[in-house]
């Protein structure tokens, strides 16, 4: 429930019991549910506005009082040590309607040199008859927290100057609701200027060192009173001296810019928005003659059918300029270490190697990449090895462990506890990112920030010896083309920076340089994320891994293998919802599925006739049109293999083995294999022969049906012992006697026959 602010307790709370009155009437009656829900989102959406309106509607304090932006309206020494809180700084560029004024810059100089005068240009909407404009100009910033302290709404700088409350009419106009203010600056080589009608001063600047020590960035509030209502815009006025003067920066402030061509959620083919934007930085990009280093996602290189020739050729002229380089990062926003975790440490590589492919012929940023995103030493340990070896990393400054870095972190690090030795990282400057989305509807401001933001970080050691240099990376998504312009002109035009593209930062900028440990290890991520589709994952990269082996010995089987790595490693990405990822899965599985099918082991018929070997023909079919590797492998406990034609057995045992193994390479859409196998025993029974790819993984498998008749010379004696005694068996009873009266002969009448015999003799 939003906040309510404003009223009595006992109000407040008679507000929220009607809520929950309200709330609890919902019917169980589904016929009610819908006009019942529209009126509850009218009621929360009422509600909602009221809170935000009665925050911002805030009545100014009267004169010498703190008011809405925390502003003292009158200068005294009190003042100049009171904090300013500007809550309502960032609140006054949001998109205003007719009755919220509000306050835009339209242009403002870079820097200002001795001399010069300093004029913003703001834009002046929805302002009442009875406007008016009031300037304060703020001491310098010391430290670059300093400047964070005031982005975030805390100005904690002692007051210069404040003009007067003027009215609108009192401006000079520029032009197209545009008002002009000129600042008329004072320093001790000038310390009385005249000024002009039309500008305001003079400003006196903090010179506490005399002639030559006014430089630096001094935050300046514009704020706009229209009737009960007040808003402000703070903005920066950058002081500095040419690099010919002994004031000047002793050594610029290196400055790598990558600028990301990139969007989240886009993938092989953006959509006409997300287009006409990354064809407008690639405008931006290439009308620059600085030295730059852009980051584009891979994937859009490889179907920029659906661009206009006009878009291609700035893509292309902003990838080619001078002084432009490519850095490689993975094919698609990966959770790398959660990759590793979940033991798919070559998917980690081959998101980055794709990189690499994919950006071949474009001036590659050497031996470097760009990781965005928590990482461990295991991430970088399995990613190292790509692209042909990786040197130096860009990195959140976040990765890292250790304290901070006090000055920020002006200069890479070597990197602690890694296999494989160390390696050199630069740290991505978080404050320019943060600076850069503080003002999504002035893109002016926001640019104007960052390089100040830059310059202070320059004066902060305005006497180091040593190259110092920070890297500016926007995330995707987030840098738009008018800013990306504003960014390009404020860093050629201040003498304090010194643009270079990434390689330039890596060869002059020395580890240490900003006087921060030059080794730091990388930081633990907190918890150990699970890929919630680990074992999808690992059962389609070890399927695709051994197709791609099987596939490698032909350009077109390499090209194949790409394009299903390529899908692999855009199913993985961290971008993708759970049933996109699901979706993405199903169609890398059933191009996977297409591929194999063309492979086949036909089933085949085996008759063993006798108890010696024979040499049988195994037939492979390869419908792929291109050449494949891999090992025919057959095993079973009842045959008995000898091995022939370069096979290997496997398992042995006593006469043979009951495995054999025989490399194979498919060049025809049929191919036979020859193996040498008996029986063991007879009978009727089924072998599984399986093609396998060169790093074991299994491709596709057939049947065998083995039907055996054959015998052992043991079973020969044994099956003739027994036919002699069942021939002897069967003589005996065809030669016995088999007469009537042979068969009832009784030894009585034999012994009767006999004693007559006795008594007739």
């Amino acid at each position: 429930m939003a906040r309510i602010r404003g009223g009595t307790p006992a109000r407040r709370d008679g507000l929220l019991a009607r809520i929950a009155r309200y709330c609890r009437r919902w019917p169980a009656d589904r016929s009610r549910a819908r006009p019942i829900a529209t009126s509850t989102a009218r009621f929360t959406a009422l509600l909602a506005g009221l809170a935000v309106g009665w925050a911002a509607l805030v009545p100014p304090g009267p004169p010498g009082e703190q008011g809405a932006l925390g502003l003292r309206t009158t200068v005294s020494a009190a003042a100049r040590s009171l904090p300013v809180t500007l809550r309502a700084a960032r609140s006054a560029h949001r998109p205003s309607t007719s009755s919220s004024p509000s306050l835009l810059l339209v242009s403002a100089p870079w820097v200002t040199e001795p001399g010069q005068a300093d004029e913003l240009q703001v834009a002046v909407q929805a302002p009442s008859s009875d406007a008016s404009l009031r300037v304060l100009v703020y001491g310098r910033f010391h430290t670059r927290s300093g400047l964070a302290a005031a982005l975030a709404g805390t100005i904690g700088q002692p007051l210069l100057w404040a003009s007067t409350p003027l009215s609108l009419s009192q401006l000079p106009s520029a032009g197209l609701g545009r008002l002009a203010i000129r600042l008329v600056l004072a320093t001790p080589s000038h310390p009385d200027p005249s000024v002009p009608p039309g500008s305001l001063g003079p400003v006196p600047l903090d010179c506490p060192g005399g002639p030559g020590s006014c430089g630096g960035v001094y935050p300046v509030v514009v704020q706009l009173t229209s009737g009960r209502r007040t808003s402000s815009l703070v903005t920066t006025l950058v002081y500095t001296y040419p690099r010919t003067s002994p004031a000047a920066v002793l050594s610029p402030l290196r400055v790598a810019l990558v600028v990301p061509l990139a969007a989240p959620l886009v993938r092989a083919l953006p959509s006409p928005a997300t287009q006409a934007t990354l064809a407008a930085l690639a405008r931006a990009s290439a009308q620059s003659r600085l030295p730059l280093t852009l980051a584009p996602e891979p994937a859009l290189l490889t179907d920029l059918a659906a661009w206009s020739s006009a878009d291609r050729r700035a893509l292309d002229g902003a990838l080619r300029a001078p002084d432009r380089q490519v850095v490689a990062e993975p094919l698609a926003p990966l959770d790398l270490p959660a990759l590793v975790r979940a033991g798919l440490q070559p998917l980690a590589e081959t998101a980055l190697a794709q990189s690499c492919s994919a950006l071949a012929g474009l001036p590659l940023v050497p031996l470097t990449a760009f990781l965005q995103g928590p990482q461990d030493p295991e991430t970088i340990a399995a990613v190292r090895q790509a692209c042909g070896g990786i040197r130096n990393f860009v990195l959140p400054a976040s990765d890292l462990a250790g304290r901070p870095c006090t000055l920020g972190c002006a200069a890479p690090v070597a990197l602690q506890g890694l296999r494989g030795g160390p390696l050199l990282a630069a740290q991505v400057d978080p404050q320019a990112s943060t600076e850069l989305t503080a003002f999504p509807h002035d893109p002016v401001l926001a640019a104007h920030w960052v390089v100040a933001d830059l310059t202070l970080a320059a004066y902060e050691e305005p006497s180091a010896r040593q190259p110092r240099g920070l890297v500016v990376a926007p995330d995707p998504g987030t840098l738009s083309a008018s800013e990306l312009s504003g960014l390009l002109t404020g860093l050629s035009l201040d003498p304090a920076l010194d643009p270079v593209t990434l390689s330039t930062y890596f060869s002059q900028v020395p580890a240490g340089a900003d006087g921060q440990p030059a080794e730091r290890p990388l930081a633990t991520p907190p918890g150990g994320r699970v890929l919630a589709v680990g074992d999808a994952l690992r059962g389609a990269a070890r399927q695709l891994t051994g197709l791609a082996d099987a596939l490698a010995g032909s350009t077109a089987g390499r090209l194949l293998a790409g394009r299903l790595e390529t899908q692999l490693v855009l199913a993985a990405s961290s971008d993708l919802t759970a049933p996109a990822r699901h979706q993405a899965l199903e169609a890398l599985s059933a191009a996977l599925g297409d591929e194999v099918d063309r492979i086949h082991v036909p089933d085949t018929t085996i008759r063993l006739t006798s108890s010696q070997a024979l040499r049988v023909p195994i037939t492979l079919t390869n419908q792929t049109g291109m050449p494949l590797a891999g090992t025919l492998r057959i095993q079973s406990d009842q045959l008995l293999f000898t091995p022939l034609d370069g096979c290997r057995g496997t398992d042995p045992v006593p006469g043979g083995f009951t495995g054999v193994a025989c490399p194979v390479t498919l060049s025809r859409a049929a191919d036979a294999v020859y193996v040498s196998v008996r029986a063991r025993s007879a009978g009727a029974f089924r072998v599984r022969a399986t093609l396998l790819a060169p790093n074991g993984a299994a491709l596709v498998s057939g049947r065998l049906e083995v039907q055996s008749l054959s015998a052992t010379w043991e079973a020969l004696v044994l099956s003739g012992a027994a036919l002699l005694v069942l021939l002897a068996w069967w003589a005996r009873t065809l030669l016995r006697p088999r007469g009537r009266h042979a068969r009832r002969r009784t030894p009585q009448s034999s012994l009767s026959a006999r004693g007559l015999e006795r008594t007739g003799a």
